[in-house]
């Protein structure tokens, strides 16, 4: 079993939410609580062959596939906090984690996913990756006018003719632990 100790009173660390109707939900209620700089961190889907099973991926601009963001009205594409991404890239990379800023599409229905549709959002988006919540936790930020940046592990592979999970893969587990360790010693040295 193992145990989080957090040498610091004014970070925490909450979840999982699946989905974004949920992890709207979870944010509304830290921003309630106080919270005003919010790293997500996450999993998503490559559609990009440069961004390979285990690479971390800071997300760039959120395009929306998914119905929460619609309730955040907001007159541009949701963007995540210039500051909190160039931090996280400065901290990552002093600790040797190589990074790659890529926009990320967030979609409700991933066994849905069309190949002309991934193929038009990443010629006329720029999509890199696929999550489930990241454009809806941009468009609560930006509603909410509190700093948000996510950072996620490439889990599986959709660039190539067919699905490749790789969940169970070696780069996926090394970089999993390698990420969420220094994740979680990310805002008591930021701050």
């Amino acid at each position: 079993m193992s145990r989080l100790t957090v040498a610091a009173a004014d970070f925490f660390v909450a979840g999982p939410a699946v989905g974004a109707p949920l992890a709207a939900l979870c944010l509304e209620k830290l921003i309630a609580l106080g919270a005003r700089r919010i790293v997500f961190y996450g999993w998503c889907g490559s559609m990009s062959e440069d961004l390979p099973i285990g690479r971390i991926v800071i997300g760039d601009k959120a395009v929306s596939g998914e119905g929460t963001s619609r309730y955040y009205p907001s007159d541009r594409a949701a963007y995540p906090s210039a500051d909190v991404q160039k931090t996280i890239a400065r901290y990552c990379a002093a600790r040797g984690i190589s990074t790659r800023l890529a926009a990320i599409w967030s979609t409700d229905a991933l066994y849905r996913e069309d190949r002309r549709q991934l193929a038009r959002l990443k010629a006329e988006e720029n999509v890199g990756a696929i999550d489930m919540e990241y454009a809806a936790m941009c468009a609560v930020a930006a509603f909410r006018q509190v700093e948000l940046a996510g950072v996620f592990v490439v889990s599986d592979e959709l660039f190539a003719a067919s699905w490749h999970p790789g969940f169970s893969h070696e780069e996926f587990r090394r970089a999993n632990a390698a990420l969420l360790d220094a994740m979680l010693h990310f805002f008591p040295t930021c701050s």
